[in-house]
C-alpha cells in the first residue's frame, strides 16, 4: 500500500530529524521545528507522535552510534526511508521502538518544551 504523505508532514519530518543530528541543537533548527509544525496545522500532541513513530524510527541509530551523522540528513534519503518504514511497519510489531523510544524520552524533554513555548508564541500572534 503507497500512501501519499502531505508536504507539510515531509517538511515536519526534515525540520525534526535535526533532532538526531549528532551536535548540539541551535535556537534555528528549533525554530524551523516551530515553523513545520505551525504551518503544518498540527498541533504539539501529534507532532511529537510523529517524531515517536515516524522520525525516531528511522533515525534512532544515529543516536546510538560513535560516529553519528554530524551534517544533516539528505531531505529525499529521509523522506524515502520514512516513507519506506510506514509502508513496511503494519508487517511488523512496533514495541521495539516504543520501549527504545520510552527509554530515551528524556533525551528531547527541554527542546520539546522550547518548541512548546515558541509554538504558543508563534501562535499567539
Amino acid at each position: 500500500m503507497r500512501e501519499n504523505y502531505s508536504t507539510a508532514r515531509k517538511n515536519l519530518w526534515i525540520a525534526l530529524s535535526e533532532l538526531y543530528v549528532d551536535n548540539e541543537i541551535q535556537e534555528y533548527d528549533l525554530q524551523q521545528i516551530v515553523k513545520a509544525i505551525d504551518k503544518g496545522q498540527f498541533t504539539l500532541k501529534e507532532a511529537k507522535r510523529i517524531n515517536r513513530e515516524e522520525v525516531f524510527s528511522v533515525l534512532k541509530y544515529n543516536l546510538m552510534g560513535i560516529a553519528g551523522n554530524w551534517t544533516g540528513f539528505d531531505p529525499e534519503w529521509l523522506i524515502g526511508r520514512i516513507t519506506h518504514y510506514l509502508e513496511w511497519k503494519v508487517l511488523f510489531l512496533n514495541w521495539p521502538n516504543s520501549i527504545l523510544y520510552f527509554s530515551r524520552r528524556k533525551m528531547f524533554r527541554k527542546e520539546w518544551q522550547i518548541i512548546e513555548s515558541k509554538l504558543n508564541e508563534e501562535r499567539m500572534l
